[in-house]
């Protein structure tokens, strides 16, 4: 299904107001009722292809879904996205689930809110070259907040996949042999850990500073953070868009939920240790242990 898109989103600033509740990159975060207003046809709307991607559950997909909404299993694509090398394997697997990409195409991820599904997904394709992806503020619930409709027929999408070529963007992914070289450059990344408080002070990759991912987001309406909100929670990490920045989790959804923020804020790429502690511990990686709760 092609739909248009809302040329104001293309303005030129790097942090636009989108509604009362966020200030956001229009590249990056959508507000439901943008899409709600294009859907009744009330406003200006521009020619963009806007592709439509649901990280719910199949079966969750299934029972409803914004209108002409394709369906991705998450979890298989952070199982196949291995060390990030496999770009023949991704440029199939793009193609075939964005079937009508295009020159100016606008990709949307939405789950039920915000989560770190849907970030992992906006990472990965970031990661291997697609150039407009945004993540829908506050996902199906908030779409439906505003007014937005569901359908759960099936959507109809061409045989014939589009033409893709995946291009890796090192400035995205950081490997384990990444960490070990910026471990031993003695503090000149910034490693944010994004994990819980509980598994943090049980366990966390040397130097690395702390800030649970789910402070980054509005419990009651599962949207990201005002930007001011975000820009202080990051403050407390000592984040600096000029120094390079890696996150981690345990396997690597939570950490792009934080690289999201992170670029949303500075306008850069943050790294994201995909593979994350899981990767690290497997590994044999150095870890610390956190007994004073004190923060560094």
């Amino acid at each position: 299904m092609r739909l248009a898109f809302f040329a104001v989103l293309l303005c030129a600033s790097n942090l636009a107001i989108a509604d009362k509740a966020t200030e956001s990159q229009p590249e990056m975060l959508l507000e439901p009722a943008t899409l709600v207003e294009h859907f009744a046809g009330r406003k200006a709307i521009g020619e963009e292809n806007v592709i439509l991607l649901d990280v719910r559950s199949e079966e969750g997909f299934e029972k409803e879904h914004l209108p002409g909404a394709r369906h991705i299993d998450a979890g298989k694509w952070k199982a196949a996205f291995g060390d990030g090398t496999d770009g023949q394997a991704w440029s199939e697997r793009i193609a075939k689930a964005l079937v009508t990409l295009e020159d100016g195409s606008t990709v949307v991820v939405y789950d039920e809110a915000f989560s770190p599904s849907a970030a992992r997904i906006w990472w990965i394709l970031k990661y291997w070259g697609v150039e407009d992806v945004r993540v829908l503020n506050g996902g199906l619930a908030a779409w439906k907040s505003a007014g937005g409709e569901t359908v759960s027929s099936p959507t109809t999408v061409p045989d014939s996949p589009t033409e893709f070529t995946a291009r890796p963007n090192p400035d995205r992914l950081a490997t384990y042999q990444d960490m070990q070289q910026i471990l031993g450059a003695g503090g000149e990344t910034c490693v944010v850990d994004t994990r819980s408080d509980e598994e943090n002070t049980a366990g966390y990759i040397p130097s690395a500073t702390h800030l649970n991912w789910q402070e980054l987001i509005v419990a009651e309406t599962g949207k990201l953070r005002p930007k001011k909100q975000l820009q202080t929670l990051l403050d407390r990490v000592e984040f600096d868009p000029a120094t390079r920045t890696v996150t981690y989790c345990h396997s690597g959804g939570r950490a792009a939920v934080m690289a999201f923020a992170m670029e949303l804020a500075s306008g850069k790429p943050v790294a994201n240790y995909h593979g994350s502690w899981s990767d690290w511990t497997r590994h044999g990686g150095e870890r610390a242990v956190d007994t004073s709760n004190t923060g560094r």
